[in-house]
Formats: C-alpha cells, structure tokens, sequence
C-alpha cells in the first residue's frame, strides 16, 4: 500500500517561490564518499549530496551503509539537515537470494521502506512542491488514483 504526505501548495502570490523541498530523492538513501585515491564508500550516486550535508554541518562516519541526512528547504528557502534516528537502521536488510548464497557474501543492504521524496504533485495547477511518496512499488497506481481525482469532469 502506498502512502504520500502533501505538504502545502506553492504559493499563488508568488510563483517563482521554489517552495519546500526535500533534496533526497529517497527518505532512506546511503550517503557516497569518495576517498583521496578516488575510490566511492556507499553510494555513488550519493556524493553530492553527501558533500552538501557536510558543509550544512554534517559529521559522516564515512562507512559504506551509513544513511544520509535528510536535506530540507523551508518556506523562507532556510536549507538545514535533519538526522535520522539511530532505530531508523533497523529498517536496513541485507540482501541475499536462496539460489545464490554467493550474494550473502557481498554483505549488501536496502532499505526495508523505500520512500520518493524529491517529488512535486501538480493538481489542477496548484504545485505542491514537497510530496514523499512511500510504498513507490504502487506508486504508479496511486498516482493514476491521485491524477483521476483531480482531473476536469467540465
């Protein structure tokens, strides 16, 4: 089952205002550090985004599974990271696969909760610019239930 949280609409008396936004693409996602011999730690993807919680204060402990912190842009574009919790890690699991054992030994891991986070809903032209959707795998089922909703009968 999907879920979303909507934050408010974009404002109508202003809008150039890029309104709230989660930087993340993912709520959970592992943070990407590259190290002096241009090696990757985590997730390459993630090195940029890694780089913009450091200097918004971040204190990485550089390990390969280490969850980013959350990057968010208020109302009055205020940029300020948020940490997640030490239990969030229990929604960590490795990967493995019963016909290849071999992958266990990879010692691998993903979010037991993927989450979207870096999404805008546009509805009858209103933009809500800050929409996290968890349960992505329907995602698209929930977002063909959102679009028909909010589609002109007229």
């Amino acid at each position: 089952m999907s879920s979303a949280a909507i934050f408010p609409q974009r404002s109508s008396k202003d809008p150039s205002s890029p309104g709230v936004r989660i930087w993340n693409s993912l709520i959970l996602s592992f943070a990407g550090h590259v190290k002096p011999n241009g090696e990757t730690i985590g997730d390459p993807k993630n090195v940029f985004l890694t780089n913009v919680a450091k200097t918004y204060g971040w204190k990485p402990k550089c390990e390969p599974f280490e969850l980013l912190p959350l990057i968010i842009t208020d109302w009055y574009q205020k940029t300020a990271i948020f940490e997640l919790p030490d239990d969030i890690k229990n929604y960590l699991v490795d990967i493995s696969d019963p016909e290849y054992p071999e992958l266990s030994e990879l010692k691998l891991k993903w979010y037991a909760i993927p989450a979207v986070s870096a999404m805008m809903l546009e509805a009858g032209g209103i933009q809500y610019t800050c929409t996290p959707i968890a349960g992505f795998s329907k995602t698209r089922r929930f977002l063909s239930w959102i679009c028909w909703l909010s589609h002109d009968t007229t």
